[in-house]
């Protein structure tokens, strides 16, 4: 067919408001719900972990566990999960080196994992806020 013999495309008309237009296909009939109020958009998930045990025992069950806890989220399908190591009483002074350890052996990323002391009230204050915080900007990724 030769381009001379098609007629000259006409652009639609521009709609003055969208009133009485049913939107189809742009989100499913549940999406908002499920998204706003059933399916979580970040998990944490606490694990305890005995800081004062520094042995390589002690080190590589709390990493095993750690990969066992992230591939249990990944096949429910929820891929923002902030991994919480939950460090039972007594703490050490090198907690925080000790914890930088496990998290680069579990491979986490960093922004994805926390240290929640449980030592004393102002630490478990401070943890507590610093996940808050953890949760709600993987929240506002996820949307």
């Amino acid at each position: 067919v030769s381009l001379e013999k098609l007629a000259p495309s006409t652009p639609k008309p521009k709609r003055g408001s969208y009133d009485g237009v049913r939107a189809g296909g742009i989100l499913k009939a549940g999406w908002l719900e499920k998204h706003t109020n059933k399916a979580p958009a970040a998990t944490a998930a606490l694990i305890e972990w005995a800081a004062a045990d520094g042995g390589e025992g002690a080190l590589a069950k709390v990493v095993a566990e750690i990969a066992a806890t992230r591939q249990h989220f990944a096949s429910r399908g929820q891929a923002r999960v902030v991994i919480v190591l939950v460090a039972a009483s007594p703490v050490l002074e090198d907690v925080e080196q000790r914890y930088a350890l496990v998290v680069q052996r579990a491979s986490l990323d960093p922004r994805l994992a926390s240290l929640l002391v449980t030592e004393t009230d102002i630490a478990l204050r401070f943890g507590a806020e610093r996940l808050e915080g953890l949760l709600l900007s993987e929240a506002r990724a996820f949307f």
